[in-house]
């Protein structure tokens, strides 16, 4: 049960590090534009790069973890 634990969190970390960075990009890519989706203004631009900072920064060591597995062999792939 514990191996099966361990490969969720490996698999959720890289799963959390790919949409902070999606959140990243898409934050950047409309930093200049004040309204959001809704009509309403957004948020403060500190706030919005905080969130997808915090995002990356928590998937960070269960990604390493699966680089570390994958580089020393005890798994195939990222996603193993």
């Amino acid at each position: 049960m514990l191996y099966q634990i361990a490969d969720w969190s490996r698999k959720l970390s890289l799963i959390v590090v790919l949409v902070g960075c999606l959140a990243g990009f898409f934050t950047e890519i409309t930093s200049d534009v004040p309204i959001g989706r809704n009509g309403k203004p957004k948020g403060p631009l500190w706030k919005q790069r905080a969130t997808y900072c915090i995002l990356i920064a928590t998937g960070i060591p269960g990604l390493i973890w699966a680089i570390y597995r994958t580089a020393t062999e005890k798994q195939k792939t990222l996603w193993e």
